[in-house]
């Protein structure tokens, strides 16, 4: 029994180990230059940067495959991608609050291609009336 309790946890601890480490291949990561705020009203400006964390394979034509919605937010300014070191890419945007009719708005950064999928949404607080 002791020895069949030993091969689940290493088991499970494999898997685990396996999944963390393919986590950190590809990522998709938002920083709020000026802090994210706890709660954004109507109008608001967000200025955020994103951060995109490839294989290494990717190159800065194939960054046309990553797509950018939004929900309840208007995306007033942004840049193209720029690769800053190999496989790893980043781009600044200045968004603008354009409801408040729900409580959130969304910001929903998508990379879709054969060989990986990322997935990354930021959700803002919103100010309701």
């Amino acid at each position: 029994m002791m020895i069949n309790s030993f091969l689940q946890k290493a088991v499970v601890w494999t898997i685990l180990s396996l999944c963390t480490v393919l986590t950190l291949q590809a990522q998709i990561s938002v920083v709020f230059p000026e802090g994210k705020k706890a709660v954004y009203t109507l109008g608001e400006t967000v200025h955020l940067r994103v951060f995109l964390k490839s294989l290494p394979e990717t190159c800065l034509d194939g960054m046309k495959q990553s797509k950018i919605f939004t929900s309840g937010l208007k995306i007033k300014e942004q840049t193209n991608w720029k690769q800053t070191a190999k496989a790893q890419f980043q781009k600044d945007m200045t968004l603008e609050v354009i409801s408040n009719k729900k409580k959130t708005a969304k910001l929903t950064i998508l990379r879709k291609v054969d060989k990986e999928n990322l997935f990354h949404q930021e959700i803002l607080t919103l100010l309701t009336n």
